[in-house]
């Protein structure tokens, strides 16, 4: 969300479902409220600025190998 709250939407976009898809890799059935009220808020308006390009970066994020998710996260990639 650091990314989002930065302006580098489409960034934020792509570390969020990247985590999302980590989450759910893992079986994770955990629910953090604090954390789903930040992703409300920073992912939120991030999707909204992509407009029509948000599915498709959020699908980028999602289908992202861990790795590619780590290096992006560290500014890297």
């Amino acid at each position: 969300m650091s990314a989002a709250g930065k302006g580098e939407w489409a960034r934020g976009v792509r570390l969020a479902a990247a985590g999302k898809a980590l989450w759910e890799s893992i079986g994770s059935t955990i629910e953090v409220p604090f954390w789903d009220a930040l992703l409300e808020r920073y992912i939120g308006a991030a999707r909204e600025r992509l407009g029509a390009e948000a599915d498709a970066v959020w699908a980028e994020g999602y289908a992202m190998p861990f790795e590619d998710a780590v290096t992006l996260a560290l500014g890297s990639g």
